[in-house]
Parts: structure tokens; sequence; C-alpha cells
């Protein structure tokens, strides 16, 4: 049986550890609240828990620009590399369906652009 010194160790350990959670979703919630804050109110302001003012302005965005935001995405722009490199890249993705690569840039060392060319559902 546990005596009242390794209960009370114990107790404080968990009661630390649930804190120390809490403070490491602290971030996502302020991400997530931020998402709701009006674009205005938030440069006068900055970031906080409690805005200022509300506004779904930012998710109309998305609903409306989503094949935009989504191509977007679907293209990657790879650092500069030597000529080697960038053909194993090229020859890599080659029989990949909706995928294309491009070279870009001057001189020896050059981007890899990758594009990812299927539909967008």
């Amino acid at each position: 049986m546990k005596n009242c010194e390794e209960t009370v160790t114990q107790v404080l350990a968990h009661t630390i550890m649930v804190m120390m959670c809490l403070l490491a979703l602290l971030p996502f919630a302020l991400l997530i609240i931020s998402s709701f804050t009006d674009n205005e109110s938030a440069i006068i302001y900055g970031y906080s828990f409690t805005p200022k003012k509300w506004s779904l302005e930012a998710y109309r965005y998305i609903l409306k620009e989503w094949r935009t935001l989504g191509r977007a995405y679907g293209v990657t722009v790879l650092e500069p590399m030597n000529p080697f490199d960038r053909r194993l890249i090229h020859t890599t993705l080659n029989d990949i369906a909706d995928v294309e690569t491009k070279s870009e840039g001057e001189g020896l060392y050059k981007q890899v652009r990758v594009y990812y060319r299927g539909s967008m559902r």
C-alpha cells in the first residue's frame, strides 16, 4: 500500500504533466481562434485568444478559391541541384501518371519544379 508521501508525489507529478500538456495545446488553440479573427482586427491588435472582431472571411476565401489553392499545393520546387541529381528525379518521376517535371534556372545548378497535373476533386 502506498504511503501518504508517495500519493502526494504522484498527484503533484500528474498535475504538472497535465499542465504541461495543456500548455502544449495552447498554440493550436490560438491558431484555430486566429483563423476566425477579422483580418483588420488582427493587423491592428495582433492575435489573441479573445479577438476584438470575429470573421469567417478566411474560410469563405478557401471555399471560393479551393482549386487555386489545391493547384498551389500541387507544385513543388526543389533546391538547385547538379545535373546528375536532376536527371535522377526526372527519370524517377517520369513514369508516374499526372506528374510532370521541369528544370528551371541558369547555369550548372538548376531547380527542379514538380507539377501535379491530376484533377482536384
